[in-house]
């Protein structure tokens, strides 16, 4: 069940740190539901960094001013990682066109299944809390 929903997508707690946003089929994403997303990361995250675990599953159409809005800085400076899981060539060829050309500034990859792109989440997560206690008791 969803920890949070609107009309175009859902969002779910899977870690403290770890959210999966899963866009509803047919649905255009634009710069508001980008900034409404990203509001509510921070806030399920007590605005500490955070990771995106996007369910790409459903056919969805993000803006080019949301995808570049979605890579810059201002919107990764909290984000610690992103993964997009689907099966889709669809969505595989907008994910990797996301990461190729709108070269978002925290890492993110494609994967083909959940577990696999949440492992991968947990681990970016986990090297971020130990860089930033690194940084923090020096």
């Amino acid at each position: 069940m969803a920890d949070y929903s609107n009309s175009k997508f859902e969002i779910t707690i899977l870690s403290p740190r770890i959210f999966r946003l899963r866009p509803f089929e047919g649905v255009e994403l634009d710069e508001d539901d980008a900034r409404e997303m990203r509001k509510v990361y921070l806030r399920f995250s007590d605005n500490r960094p955070f990771a995106i675990l996007l369910d790409a599953s459903a056919d969805f159409t993000p803006t080019n001013e949301a995808r570049v809005l979605l890579a810059s800085r201002e919107f990764t400076e909290t984000r610690i990682a992103a993964a997009f899981v689907t099966r889709s060539l669809a969505n595989k060829l907008i994910g990797n066109f996301f990461i190729r050309f709108n070269k978002p500034a925290s890492p993110t990859r494609m994967f083909n299944d959940e577990p696999a792109a949440f492992e991968w989440l947990l681990k970016q997560v986990e090297k971020f809390v130990e860089q930033s206690q690194d940084v923090s008791g020096r």
